[in-house]
């Protein structure tokens, strides 16, 4: 039997948020600056038959970039998912806000998240209180090479 996977990509860019700093033309010099509020996040939704709905976020989720996460969540959620899969294996960067939204999705769903190399992940769902309904596993490039 073969799963169907549909796949939708949402790339978000601090494109969106940059700011043009205009203020040295005041002193009459030529340069400007150019200040880029945060990084990029793609976040990647997969949904598949009988499988946890996966969000895939790549680049860095913080506080420049929780609108984009948010209102993609925001889609995902409406549609009651019965699982919920947060993949940040190859996410740089998570704010304390960002693994705080993915805990309050444990209230009407269940929720794993897959996270990179360290136990960060785990550390910061205890501290916000999440460790008891969000189940947190390391990925490691071991876990790909297996059958």
């Amino acid at each position: 039997m073969a799963d169907t996977l549909q796949s939708t990509v949402v790339d978000r860019t601090a494109a969106d948020a940059r700011h043009r700093n205009d203020g040295a033309a005041a002193f009459g010099r030529r340069d400007h600056a150019t200040i880029g509020y945060g990084t990029s996040l793609e976040i990647r939704i997969v949904y598949g038959d009988g499988c946890p709905v996966t969000l895939v976020l790549r680049g860095e989720l913080d506080i420049t970039s929780m609108w984009s996460f948010e209102e993609a969540l925001g889609e995902v959620m409406a549609q009651r998912p019965s699982k919920l899969l947060f993949d940040l294996t190859e996410c740089r960067f998570v704010s304390a806000q960002g693994y705080a939204t993915m805990g309050r999705c444990s209230a009407s769903t269940s929720v794993e998240v897959r996270s990179g190399s360290t136990h960060i992940a785990s550390k910061v769902f205890a501290t916000l209180g999440y460790d008891r309904v969000v189940s947190v596993r390391v990925h490691t490039a071991a876990h790909d090479r297996q059958p």
